[in-house]
């Protein structure tokens, strides 16, 4: 299907019957569109996207609240100048989303989650690249789940233009009842040139039980910390307010991070830092704030920290 329109409510509108309905997208294509509200609003069962192509965004691609959602091999291209109402897809789903192989660039939003925001009791970000996205918060992805794996995706030039989390935005659930959830798992995955006005131009974790991070690089990142001071981690931020975050940096590299602390942690339960490298940190490589658990040996082996 290619659409090619200026300004419309909603391109296509689907109501699916029960949540186990299943509308596949494939081949979808939309150029300069524009509208009110998403271009695509699908509610009610599972939603598929494919091999589809949005060029010159002016608004939000997709409005999806069902039972899942996939979306792979596809790609989504604001206008730069152009602020959406909301980010590049919106999801609220009961059971997950999976975004794979896509390319997110370009889209401003006066939103949260400049490229994706979801809401989801499982997450999973794959093989996607995200560059010269911007929103309120989460300049390109704001996550809201119980259990979340990025892999091997590369986030370049991302902005939160009034908060945290300049790439990507990590916070619990609001329904979610489980005491050892939200996991997050992040691996393989690049952070480049991502700018927070307030804390975590990487990565920004709130409320997690686990955050993992395994075999990243963060590069030239910059949190401003307009809000809560210089310390609060231009490259990765964790805050908890109930010391119940296990927090665990892996086979990583963070270098030239540009302000206050690389790495920020409060009230971690437990924190392993292992077979990392910090190097040229403007102020320092890592702070830990608050008390670490009584259960765990905070563990820095094989770490090198470099001016």
């Amino acid at each position: 299907m290619n659409v090619e329109a200026w300004y419309l409510e909603h391109v296509l509108e689907v109501i699916a019957p029960t949540k186990q309905s299943l509308a596949t997208f494939e081949g979808f294509q939309c150029n300069g569109c524009n509208s009110s509200q998403a271009l695509i609003r699908y509610v009610g069962g599972n939603f598929t996207m494919l091999d589809s192509q949005f060029v010159d965004l002016q608004s939000s691609a997709a409005y999806i609240a069902g039972s899942f959602a996939f979306v792979s091999n596809s790609s989504f291209q604001g206008q730069g100048g152009a602020v959406q109402r909301q980010s590049g897809i919106v999801v609220s789903v009961s059971s997950g989303v999976e975004v794979a192989n896509c390319s997110f660039s370009n889209l401003v939003t006066t939103a949260n989650g400049g490229a994706i925001y979801a809401e989801a009791a499982s997450a999973a970000i794959i093989g996607s690249v995200f560059s010269n996205n911007s929103g309120f918060t989460g300049g390109a992805i704001n996550i809201l789940a119980s259990t979340g794996n990025l892999a091997n995706n590369t986030f370049d030039n991302n902005t939160a233009t009034t908060g945290d989390g300049g790439a990507v935005l990590l916070e619990a659930l609001a329904s979610n009842a489980n005491p050892l959830a939200p996991n997050f798992t992040v691996s393989s995955s690049t952070f480049v040139n991502n700018v927070a006005a307030n804390s975590a131009a990487g990565i920004r974790a709130m409320e997690v039980y686990l955050l993992d991070i395994r075999n990243c690089s963060f590069h030239f990142n910059t949190a401003n910390g307009i809000l809560q001071g210089p310390w609060q981690g231009s490259a990765i931020g964790v805050d908890n307010d109930h010391a119940t975050t296990n927090v665990f940096l892996r086979d990583s590299i963070i270098t030239d991070s540009l302000a206050g602390a690389s790495v920020f942690l409060r009230n971690a339960l437990c924190v392993g830092i292992i077979n990392t490298v910090f190097a040229n940190s403007s102020q320092v490589g890592l702070v830990i704030l608050g008390t670490i658990g009584d259960s765990c040996v905070d563990n820095f082996a094989d770490s090198i920290f470099r001016v």
